[in-house]
């Protein structure tokens, strides 16, 4: 079996198994083609369709672009889609920020500054006095 098969049967598995979790009822008579059309057909509506697009993000270790959600009529435009996606690399280098342990040692304070400002409202003369 080819790679494309392979990801085409993966595919018509994830979106059953979204429909059988959104409407557990079509479990009897369902069947999903690449012909078959997501909103009239199988019944996704807007919210089912973010669903399906996650998961088929977990699924394939893929990031689907937005406008899928809006352009994607059938099942075969989200293998198009699937298959020209680009991958989320797994193994992505994790940035991590080293904290020294300093909890035995005092922090050193800063020398606070005054500030002195002067606002002129009618006759009245206010001063804000704020620490830095």
């Amino acid at each position: 079996m080819d790679s494309k098969k392979r990801i085409e049967d993966k595919l018509l598995a994830s979106v059953t198994e979204v429909i059988l979790k959104i409407h557990p009822h079509k479990s009897e008579n369902l069947k999903v083609t690449l012909e078959s059309q997501l909103e009239g057909e199988l019944g996704f509506d807007s919210l089912g369709k973010i669903e399906l697009l996650s998961q088929i993000e977990q699924v394939f270790n893929v990031k689907l672009p937005d406008h899928i959600l809006a352009t994607a009529d059938k099942t075969k435009d989200l293998l198009e889609a699937v298959l020209n996606a680009n991958p989320v690399h797994k193994f992505a280098p994790i940035l991590k920020a080293e904290i020294p342990d300093n909890s035995h040692k005092e922090i050193p304070r800063r020398p606070r500054l005054k500030l002195s400002t002067k606002f002129w409202i009618g006759l009245t003369t206010t001063t804000l006095t704020d620490p830095i």
